[in-house]
């Protein structure tokens, strides 16, 4: 979903234009923001929303350790739910210093709404760690 910005004027709020729908939406604010440290292949929960409601994820953040190895190398992606991926954020090699994907990523616009009701929102390491660590931060709103 491609988003075009209109800045606020005379007082009113900055909107979105959903150029995939022709409808206009309000800007999103994030109102949570939490951090795991993932270690294990396999899904670390990072956010639940709220019961009855969807996260929509704005940003996230992530850090590898400059030691962090796996022994067979490591997709690190997003997940809405234990099989949806939102996207790949970071790739871990098997030695030291082969990993990419370290930093912020900001998802454009109003970034993403859960496909789903109460899903949760999930980091998945496809191979887990020998050495080192792995932060992943994010940011975002229920609604």
């Amino acid at each position: 979903m491609a988003n075009e910005a209109y800045p606020g004027d005379g007082g009113r709020p900055a909107v979105l234009i959903n150029t995939s729908t022709g409808t206009v939406e309000r800007q999103r604010t994030p109102t949570w923001h939490g951090a795991v440290n993932a270690a294990g292949a396999g899904l670390t929960a990072l956010r639940t929303p709220l019961t009855g409601k969807r996260f929509r994820l704005l940003g996230a953040y992530l850090v590898i350790s400059p030691v962090a190895t796996t022994g067979g190398g490591s997709i690190i992606e997003l997940r809405d739910g234990a099989t949806t991926r939102i996207c790949a954020i970071g790739y871990l090699g098997t030695s030291a210093n082969t990993q990419s994907g370290a930093g912020p990523i900001v998802l454009v616009g109003n970034g993403y709404l859960s496909a789903a009701i109460n899903n949760t929102l999930y980091v998945n390491l496809t191979g887990g760690l020998t050495a080192g660590e792995i932060v992943v931060s994010v940011w975002g709103c229920d609604e």
